[in-house]
């Protein structure tokens, strides 16, 4: 019976109908794994149906080799997600190399990932939270400020004095910008 689910399951993701159907590929690469058979077509198509970090895990659970393969269709696709999957699989030093070498991150994900990592990369965190300072400085709006507080916060924590040196330098030369200082206030 698990031969001929297999075989259901495969007709039902092949119309492409069913795009991002978590469950159903899990069950399908599942079916497979129980039969026996040899999973990397399976696989294929759960990541590039289901691209997130939990089918990629999922897929790294089963299988041993050609995980670069299902790894690099995740990163195609949703490079936000492969970030995902390189943190919880705690290859941090990769997880860099992807912020570095892609332009498709969105700046709020970016900003997690040094706030939670800025005690192992400590030098790229520090000029991470710099460039989005001065950044954010070119702007104007309580949504920029924000930014620019949030970002003084954690470069508080890598390099006070800095960070002192900054918000002098801030209060200093943008004084004209009455929500930026009063929201500065608190630091």
């Amino acid at each position: 019976m698990v031969l001929k689910a297999v075989e259901l399951i495969k007709a039902w993701v092949g119309t492409g109908i069913h795009f991002g159907q978590d469950d159903v590929y899990n069950l399908y690469l599942d079916l497979n794994t129980k039969a026996g058979l040899d999973i990397s077509e399976a696989a294929t198509k759960a990541i590039t149906n289901c691209p997130n970090s939990s089918m990629l895990e999922k897929i790294a659970s089963m299988v041993s080799e050609n995980l670069k393969d299902y790894e690099a269709i995740l990163e195609q696709q949703l490079p936000d997600q492969y970030l995902n999957y390189l943190e919880n699989a705690d290859r941090l030093q990769e997880a860099m190399e992807l912020i570095k070498r892609s332009n498709r991150i969105g700046d709020s994900r970016i900003f997690d990932f040094y706030k939670k990592q800025k005690k192992i990369f400590p030098s790229e965190a520090k000029d991470y939270f710099i460039s989005g300072i001065n950044k954010n400085l070119k702007f104007t709006g309580d949504s920029y400020y924000h930014n620019i507080a949030d970002h003084i916060k954690q470069l508080k924590q890598i390099n006070s004095s800095l960070a002192r040196q900054m918000l002098e330098d801030i209060r200093l030369n943008y004084k004209r910008r009455r929500n930026l200082i009063n929201i500065l206030s608190d630091l």
